[in-house]
C-alpha cells in the first residue's frame, strides 16, 4: 500500500528506505558538494532525516500555518501558497507549500522537499539556498537524489 503524506504518495524508493530503516529518524546526511555546486550552492548542507512518524508530524505543520504567520514565513523561507493566492505557483525559486512534502531538515529549518507541482507521481527534489533565499532543483526525482547522496549504487 502506498504511503501518503499531506495527500501525496511518497516515491516508492523512499517508502522502501523508510521500511528498511535506511531513511531513519535523526540520521544525518551531508549533501555532496558536487550536487550542490552544480546548482550554484557553495554552502555545506547537512540535514537530519525522519522516520515515517517524524515525516507525518513535521509535515502537519504546513497545513496549520495561520494567515497571521504566513507573511513572515513567506519572506523568511521563500514560501508561496497556491491555495492562499488562488493561482498556481510556477516559479521554482519559491516553494509552493501546498504541493510539497518535507523529507529532511536542518536544526531549525526544513530544507529538502519533494515538489509535486509538475508530477504528482514522480516529484522532483528541491533544496533551500539560504544564501540567496531561493529554492533550487537538487534532483529531477527522488531516485536520482538518493543515488546522489550515496544511499544506493
Amino acid at each position: 500500500m502506498a504511503v501518503k503524506i499531506r495527500g501525496f504518495v511518497l516515491p516508492s524508493l523512499l517508502e522502501k528506505f523508510l521500511n528498511e530503516g535506511v531513511w531513519a529518524n535523526n540520521k544525518t546526511i551531508v549533501v555532496p558538494q558536487n550536487m550542490l555546486s552544480a546548482i550554484g550552492i557553495e554552502l555545506e548542507v547537512i540535514v537530519r532525516l525522519y522516520n515515517l512518524e517524524g515525516l507525518i508530524l513535521d509535515n502537519n505543520y504546513f497545513d496549520n500555518i495561520s494567515d497571521t504567520d504566513f507573511p513572515f514565513l513567506k519572506m523568511m523561507n521563500a514560501w508561496e501558497s497556491s491555495k492562499r493566492t488562488g493561482k498556481p505557483i510556477t516559479d521554482v525559486s519559491k516553494l509552493d507549500i501546498d504541493y510539497a512534502v518535507c523529507i529532511a531538515s536542518e536544526i531549525w529549518d526544513d530544507v529538502i522537499h519533494l515538489d509535486y507541482r509538475i508530477d504528482e507521481t514522480n516529484p522532483r527534489v528541491l533544496v533551500m539556498d539560504w544564501h540567496n533565499r531561493v529554492w533550487r532543483i537538487l534532483a529531477p526525482d527522488f531516485d536520482t537524489f538518493a543515488k546522489g547522496i550515496g544511499l544506493f549504487d
